[in-house]
């Protein structure tokens, strides 16, 4: 630490208090602040009204995707099997036709 005359130190001389020490700086931001507390400034209808739109929006989507997971995920009706068609109507030409080749 350097001393000035009259037992001053240059940290001092130069404003600087706390010198090395870590100081809390002050926000200087517009808007309420609080210590973890909420500062809303929403009022009590707004809020109501916000959460029965949420609940309206997450009840919809849960009834909905209850009752209509059949039809949208699971198939609903039956597929026919592939061993049912036969060769003429999947598009098969017969065995024992020969295959003209292009030139």
């Amino acid at each position: 630490m350097i001393v000035l005359p009259g037992s001053r130190t240059v940290a001092k001389a130069l404003g600087r208090v706390n010198c090395g020490v870590a100081r809390q700086t002050i926000r200087k931001a517009s808007g309420e602040w609080g210590y973890r507390t909420t500062q809303s400034q929403w009022s009590l209808s707004e809020k109501i009204a916000v959460n029965f739109m949420y609940f309206s929006l997450f009840s919809w989507l849960l009834y909905r995707g209850y009752h209509d997971f059949s039809h949208h995920v699971v198939a609903s009706k039956d597929y026919p099997k592939a061993s049912s068609y036969t060769d003429a109507e999947l598009g098969i030409p017969p065995d024992d036709e020969e295959l003209v080749e292009e030139e």
